[in-house]
C-alpha cells in the first residue's frame, strides 16, 4: 500500500489478463470507485473512461487506444489505467480500497461470451473464503487462500489529517 494525502491524485493501472481459449473484444471494465475518491471524467489522463454514477466504466475496443486490432488473445494481457482523486477531509491511517470489474466481453465478431469463473454479483470479498489480494489469475475464491480471478483490489493509506481549521503558529499574532 502506498501513501496519499487529501487531494493527491492516484494511479491505478487495471491489467486486463485473458484466460479463455478465443480473442477477446469488447471488454467492459466498471472500477467501483469506493468513497473517500473522486473520479473527474474531465480529467485527460481518464481519457476513454466514463462517468457512471460515482463510478467509472471503460471498454477496451479492438483497435482503439493503444488496444491490439486483433484483439486480446489467449494468454494476453493489457493495462488500462485510471486516476482518481483522494478527497478532503480524510483521517489520518484510513485505507481506501479500490475494485476494478470485467463485467462483459464480446469474441471478434462481436458475439457475447460467458465468463466461466467469474461471479459479477458480489464485489472483491464477498463470498471468497479469505479476503486476498494476490494479483494471481488461475484461482476462482473458493479454497483458503484464493482470491476471484475478476478483480483484486488495490489499497492506499491517508497519511495525514485534512484539517480546514486555522492553525496556530507561535510568535504570529
Amino acid at each position: 500500500s502506498m501513501t496519499v494525502e487529501p487531494g493527491d491524485d492516484v494511479v491505478f493501472n487495471i491489467t486486463v489478463y485473458n484466460q479463455g481459449d478465443i480473442v477477446a473484444n469488447n471488454i467492459d471494465i466498471i472500477d467501483l470507485v469506493p468513497s473517500g475518491f473522486t473520479f473527474d471524467d474531465t480529467n485527460p489522463a481518464n481519457a476513454g473512461w466514463t462517468a457512471v454514477g460515482a463510478n467509472a466504466t471503460y471498454t477496451l475496443v479492438a483497435g482503439v487506444a493503444g488496444f491490439p486490432a486483433t484483439g486480446l488473445a489467449p494468454n494476453e494481457e493489457f493495462t488500462v489505467a485510471i486516476t482518481l482523486n483522494v478527497n478532503a477531509p480524510q483521517m489520518a491511517g484510513m485505507s481506501l480500497r479500490n475494485v476494478a470489474n470485467i463485467t462483459d466481453a464480446t469474441d471478434l465478431d462481436g458475439t457475447p461470451q460467458i465468463d466461466d469463473d467469474s461471479d459479477y454479483a458480489t464485489q472483491e470479498g464477498e463470498g471468497d473464503i479469505a479476503d486476498t489480494d494476490d494479483n494471481e489469475i488461475d484461482e476462482d475464491g473458493t479454497m483458503a487462500d484464493e482470491d476471484e480471478d475478476e478483480s483484486d483490489f488495490e489499497e492506499v493509506i491517508i497519511e495525514r489529517f485534512d484539517d480546514l481549521c486555522p492553525q496556530e503558529v507561535p510568535g504570529v499574532l
